[in-house]
């Protein structure tokens, strides 16, 4: 299916004070959220510093006033276009597998678009004053690693894949896992680094030490280690029969997972064998339990305070 951005900006935020006489009182008054028809465009192209166009990215723009924004896909050509209203935006552009570039400073204004304080107007994509967002890489340049998340048997979309150099300082370089569960990240640089990944309702999926040089890597594979066991239980919320929303995480030496419970308060995640610190947080309430549970075998926790 094709999704249509919407055309349209939403109201930015509003602070409403309540103090302790209002609770259990009187309605107070209402507010008034405006959406804003997004009739301006801010238009151009994403490149590496080698020069080339650099396709399947998400270009976004914030209101630096207000706080909202826009965001956009970028074309397979590299070039972009972000429907916004009037005002002054933080521009940037994220591709997966590849490290952040610099934000811009956009004006909108009329119909002209401003760049960076360059009092001459932008030609969008092309003319004779493009605006080029640069990406601190070079991909022709550039040493690709590759692989799949699964979780043993079938693949898993959405998965974190990173990496981040371990011998000199060097920017992290973040991606994730396509519909496939294939994943590829650009390595800016030679060195040590380390590849490790995290996937939804199984956690962190372990790390991968590779000395980058000249060479590809591909088949760095990651998936659950075997003998996860599942926990499960039931979590209550103080005071209320909505138990749903409650962030729940296990950490300790041998992994992480974290999952949020459903309205009558069970929750079930996969982890290894181990001992963990298992914490409870309810966004009304704050930290519900924490304490320590040693796990062999498929358990049911049922924590409380």
């Amino acid at each position: 299916p094709i999704f249509m951005k919407p055309e349209w900006m939403p109201p930015g935020d509003k602070e409403i004070n309540v103090l302790t006489n209002d609770i259990g009182g009187a309605t107070l008054s209402g507010m008034t959220f405006s959406i804003a028809d997004a009739n301006k465009t801010i238009t151009g192209i994403v490149k590496d510093n080698g020069g080339n166009a650099v396709a399947n990215g998400n270009i976004y723009a914030y209101n630096t006033e207000g706080g909202f924004g826009n965001d956009a896909d970028v074309k397979v050509d590299g070039t972009f276009s972000i429907p916004v209203t009037e005002g002054i935006y933080k521009v940037g552009v994220f591709v997966p597998g590849m490290p952040f570039g610099q934000e811009y400073s956009v004006t909108v204004s009329g119909s002209s678009v401003f760049i960076n304080g360059n009092p001459i107007a932008s030609t969008g994509s092309s003319g004779i004053n493009p605006f080029i967002i640069t990406l601190n890489l070079d991909v022709g340049n550039s040493v690709m690693v590759s692989g799949r998340v699964t979780n043993g048997t079938n693949s898993i979309a959405g998965a974190g894949v990173w990496a981040f150099r371990t011998d000199a300082p060097s920017p992290p370089v973040d991606g994730s896992t396509d519909e496939s569960g294939n994943y590829i990240l650009y390595i800016p640089t030679t060195g040590t680094w380390q590849v490790e990944a995290d996937a939804p309702g199984f956690g962190f999926l372990g790390s991968k030490t590779l000395t980058i040089g000249t060479e590809n890597f591909t088949g760095q594979n990651f998936e659950p280690p075997s003998g996860m066991k599942t926990i499960s239980g039931i979590v209550d919320v103080p005071g209320t029969t909505d138990d749903s929303g409650v962030m729940i995480w296990m950490n300790g030496p041998n992994g992480s997972n974290e999952t949020v419970s459903e309205a009558d308060g069970s929750y079930t995640l996969d982890i290894p064998d181990g001992t963990y610190e298992i914490e409870g947080w309810h966004p009304d309430v704050g930290q519900l339990f924490k304490q320590s549970k040693t796990i062999t075998s498929n358990t049911t926790v049922s924590p409380t305070a």
